[in-house]
């Protein structure tokens, strides 16, 4: 059967009026605990109510004591000439103490100006990091850095060099769209010269294809077709493709499209 009152008559119940006067809901009775003592649970309420505000009130004195605000953090203005006014003024002219990671900076940059040639070689290998990091990140630079070096090598050989904006190389490589002129793999594609410059190639991007690692270090200086035919991954579709990218007609080289 459930019960009339909304309250669990097991850990309540309904009793004689308190000295308080707490009435339940207009029953004329209070609502009592029907165990330690069955005292009247409103009153309970307010002795605990007036226990909380008389602690939080020695509280703030003692911490008024101690010239602290109530969180016990924010100093206080202490009567002048006591021995707290003169810590606050002492705490005020320190300001805010370093944090740990400010101290190590400020002793490095001490360390640093004691000795220059240590901060110039953190300066050189921050510089270095700081560019293989774009060079890895960066495909512009990278195509920029192997064809400045394509055309020094070029330069030593004697050979004819034009220098060649990552842009002409972006779009030659785009004709086999980002992959490898002889093998078909995509990837990090490299600057390949069809006339290897070692025997007399120019640098120019009518020499230029885009070549793989594996098959750019395994033509080296080898003539192109004769090369590109012993390959496993030969296919006379990217055969023709390559020499009407070159604008090599007939059997022959055609030096001026390389140029």
């Amino acid at each position: 059967m459930e019960s009339a009152y909304n309250f669990d008559v097991d850990k309540f119940r309904l009793g004689s009026l308190c000295k308080r006067g707490h009435e339940w809901q207009g029953t004329a009775q209070s609502l009592r605990r029907s165990c330690n003592g069955g005292g009247c649970v409103e009153c309970e309420r307010e002795r605990l109510k007036e226990y909380r505000c008389e602690y939080k009130r020695a509280h703030r004195a003692k911490l008024k004591e101690q010239g602290l605000t109530s969180r016990g953090k924010t100093r206080i203005n202490a009567p002048p000439g006591s021995e707290q006014s003169v810590l606050n003024k002492g705490l005020k002219a320190a300001g805010r103490s370093p944090s740990v990671a400010r101290l190590v900076m400020n002793e490095q940059l001490r360390y640093w100006r004691e000795n220059p040639s240590a901060k110039a070689d953190h300066d050189r290998q921050q510089g270095r990091a700081s560019w293989w990091l774009e060079y890895q990140t960066k495909p512009e630079l990278r195509l920029y850095t192997r064809e400045k070096s394509k055309r020094r090598k070029t330069k030593m050989k004697g050979n004819t060099f034009i220098e060649v904006s990552s842009q002409q190389i972006k779009e030659r490589f785009t004709l086999f769209n980002d992959c490898c002129a002889y093998c078909g793999q995509s990837g990090d594609m490299q600057i390949e010269h069809a006339v290897p410059i070692s025997k007399g190639g120019t640098h120019a991007i009518g020499n230029i294809l885009p070549a793989c690692r594996p098959c750019n270090y395994s033509k080296r200086d080898k003539e192109i077709e004769s090369w590109y035919r012993s390959q496993s991954v030969f296919t006379e579709l990217r055969w023709r493709k390559i020499r009407r990218t070159l604008g090599w007609t007939g059997g022959a080289v055609n030096q001026l499209a390389m140029i």
